[in-house]
């Protein structure tokens, strides 16, 4: 940052300088002078004004030199890290590409030459980087920032396209390296092929369907489950139950007093859930205003137990915000597997109403 502010400083205070000695300088008197008339000669002749703008002409030229030999430093002290860093990177088992400012690539270490299916003694021309849905060239966005140096994430679903032309999802990050005067050197970025990783997850929503609130799992997880549990039941395995708890006042908090005290609330609630049930059960948030319940492995009188331990603990619900105090009542509907035999969607249905 401080070397293009002593190079431009060093600019303009040189011009405006060469300007002044003009203006304030004879020629003859600077010929003869130079000329090798005598030291105190020189002095008599040149006006106090006249010497300084020699001193400070030497000034803003020395400034000049020394700006440009700390320029030429910094390039070199970067290449040669560049350099020494080459081999650390050869190491890494991410993909590391290195491009000019044009898209260029100028470096790939084995793990990237791998991932792109070259050799290891070819570079590709361009790196083929692209948005999922655009289809627009994400290396050309990122050079295009003109500011940032940063390290900048790539967007969500980035897909590389191979020689082969294989399509990859991949994720990493991008840095932009620039040179002393804020123009673009190159940019590093690490990738990493997620194409199955992401495939895999896509195939299991349980695994990511997650409440941000209350951290618990949400709706799809639930479902997800239950769908398998109706599967086993039907062969007549293990007593469960399915409990689906509502409240009755959450939506009134959150108008009255705001997201703040709504959003307590909810972890609040879901924390009192979390402690009349067992280790082994499930609890999921299946919307703003009701959570739901798998009682795994319980027979009916264990099943009604919890039940009831939990409209018990929430029967007399208050929830204070403020010198507020909002009444908060639930609701529990109950669904015990076996005798029930129909699908997830019938199975919500009966629990509602039931509450």
């Amino acid at each position: 940052m401080l070397l293009p502010l002593a190079a431009g400083f060093a600019t303009i205070f040189s011009i405006l300088l060469l300007h002044l000695t003009e203006d304030i300088m004879h020629p003859g008197m600077v010929v003869q002078w130079l000329g090798g008339a005598s030291q105190a000669s020189a002095v008599d002749d040149l006006s106090l004004n006249q010497a300084f703008a020699v001193v400070s002409l030497f000034i803003a030229l020395l400034a000049i030199a020394i700006t440009t030999h700390l320029v030429r430093n910094h390039e070199a002290a970067l290449t040669r890290k560049i350099t020494q860093t080459e081999d650390t990177l050869d190491a890494l088992n991410q993909g590391v590409i290195r491009i000019d400012g044009q898209g260029r690539v100028t470096y790939l270490n084995p793990a990237a030459s791998k991932l792109l299916g070259e050799n290891s003694d070819r570079l590709p021309d361009r790196l083929n980087l692209v948005d999922p849905l655009t289809r627009d060239s994400l290396v050309a966005s990122l050079l295009a920032d003109d500011e940032r140096t940063d390290q900048m994430p790539l967007s969500w679903g980035a897909r590389l396209i191979t020689r082969q032309g294989a399509e990859l999802e991949v994720e990493g990050t991008c840095r932009i390296v620039r040179d002393a005067l804020s123009e673009i050197q190159f940019a590093v970025l690490l990738l990493r092929d997620v194409t199955e990783e992401r495939e895999w997850l896509r195939r299991q929503p349980d695994l990511w369907d997650r409440d941000t609130l209350t951290t618990l799992p949400g709706s799809n997880f639930m479902i997800s489950r239950l769908n398998r549990v109706l599967e086993r039941e039907r062969a007549g395995e293990r007593p469960i139950a399915y409990l689906q708890i509502g409240f009755d006042g959450v939506q009134q908090v959150y108008r009255a007093a705001g997201k703040r005290a709504g959003d307590r609330l909810v972890r609040h609630l879901s924390a009192m859930l979390r402690a009349h049930i067992r280790d082994t059960d499930l609890l999921a948030r299946m919307n703003d205003q009701e959570f739901g319940v798998l009682l795994t492995i319980c027979p009916p009188a264990v099943a009604d137990r919890i039940a009831a331990d939990i409209l018990a603990a929430l029967s007399s619900s208050h929830f204070q915000w403020q010198g507020q105090t909002y009444e908060i009542n639930a609701r529990l509907g109950s669904i015990q597997l076996p005798p029930f035999d129909g699908s997830v969607e019938e199975l919500l249905a009966a629990a509602t109403a039931r509450g």
